[in-house]
């Protein structure tokens, strides 16, 4: 339980991790809640690393809730054609899943910076391909704010491995400035990102 926290200046905020990359466990730890605390991944991230506020794999029943995420800086953009590729943003949840993300607000910070090799996402839901975790594949990202992602991942990024049935309703969350505001890349998805009668 994590509630009126800072996490500032920082390459990673949070990581939680249940099984190893690749991992097929047939359980997921459950239970991780964030509420009213503030994250700012604004530090140097070396091309091929990663930087999140929060980095989950192999988790269930997650609550984050009022919140505010700063994402990127200007002052750490890396050049074009990265020989590996950079990932930075506010979220990203792995072989996780029954979810509920809402109520938060997600900032980039990078001045909108699309380098080569570069992603800043607000909210990425990664793989779902574990079979044993195959009942926690679904979740709720409503009632958010999302400011400045201009990447290809959009600011909502749901992965071509999601496998589950997430709702991410475009006209309950509000969009600033990004590109794409909803990325689905699942084959027959499931996912819901829109309301009936919606764009």
């Amino acid at each position: 339980y994590i509630n009126n926290c800072g996490f500032v200046a920082c390459q990673n905020g949070i990581e939680m991790f249940a099984i190893p990359q690749g991992g097929t466990l047939p359980t997921a730890e459950p239970g991780l809640q964030i509420t009213n605390s503030h994250f700012n991944t604004n530090t140097y991230v070396p091309s091929g690393v990663h930087g999140y506020a929060l980095h989950t794999r192999g988790i269930a029943d997650i609550l984050i809730a009022n919140n505010l995420f700063y994402s990127g800086s200007t002052n750490h953009t890396p050049s074009p054609g990265l020989s590996n590729a950079l990932y930075r943003g506010c979220l990203y949840l792995h072989e996780s899943g029954r979810f509920n993300i809402q109520g938060n607000n997600f900032v980039n910070l990078d001045g909108g910076h699309t380098g080569s090799g570069y992603s800043n996402v607000g909210v990425t839901i990664a793989t779902q391909s574990n079979a044993a975790l195959a009942n926690n594949r679904f979740g709720f990202i409503n009632n958010n704010t999302f400011t400045g992602f201009v990447g290809a991942g959009g600011a909502i990024w749901l992965q071509a491995g999601t496998a589950g049935t997430i709702t991410a309703y475009e006209e309950l969350n509000y969009f600033k400035s990004c590109t794409y505001n909803i990325v689905d890349q699942t084959t027959g998805s499931l996912n819901t990102t829109s309301l009936p009668g919606g764009s």
